[in-house]
């Protein structure tokens, strides 16, 4: 594509499987942890991935209200990827100065290096992956690959992957309260069962 002439930053490949040398726990460790020192958030602050890009169906505002939510009773942090905010979804900026989501949201810019990508699950404890029509999302086997829990809509085909409360967490559609729920049903079963 780029040879007929798209440019080379417009293009991207996207495939329907994960390169498990570069998605692989513990690889990316140090990185990771600079990332984390670099984002200010302590050893102890559980950390939220959204590898989504913001736009209405990837659910980011309900991610981003879900960890507020968390937030009150434990420190937590979400890390959203791509803050290319699309002209649907401006509403992103008002909820995003919401003190509390201001307080737990971190916007990074759209992140296409696969070392960098898999240096955020690394840095992460756990990935909310709330598309709503994404049947076949690289995020969840990326997550998978990463060894994360993850969080998704339940949709038939992913939840073939991320089957509910063994590999994954299924939440209804855009429904706070129970993204809630999952996130402090993971917490609470521990880190060690994260992994």
């Amino acid at each position: 594509v780029v040879a007929r002439g798209l440019p080379a930053e417009r293009a991207f490949w996207h495939s329907w499987g994960v390169d498990l040398a570069i998605f692989s726990p513990g690889r990316h460790a140090e990185r990771a942890a600079r990332l984390r020192q670099r984002l200010g958030i302590g050893p102890d602050e559980i950390l939220f991935l959204s590898p989504r890009t913001p736009s209405l169906p990837a659910n980011v505002d309900i991610a981003m209200q879900a960890v507020a939510e968390f937030g009150r009773t434990r420190p937590a942090r979400l890390v959203v990827t791509g803050h290319h905010i699309t002209r649907e979804s401006l509403y992103y900026e008002r909820l995003a100065a919401r003190p509390d989501i201001a307080r737990t949201t971190v916007f990074m810019d759209t992140v296409r290096n696969d070392e960098d990508i898999a240096t955020l699950y690394e840095a992460s404890d756990i990935v909310l992956s709330l598309h709503s029509n994404d049947f076949n999302p690289a995020t969840v086997l990326e997550a998978f690959a990463m060894e994360r829990p993850v969080v998704t809509h339940d949709l038939r085909t992913v939840s073939f992957w991320a089957e509910h409360g063994v590999t994954g967490w299924h939440v209804p559609p855009r429904d706070v309260q129970a993204t809630v729920t999952a996130l402090e049903s993971i917490a609470h079963a521990g880190r060690e069962t994260w992994r």
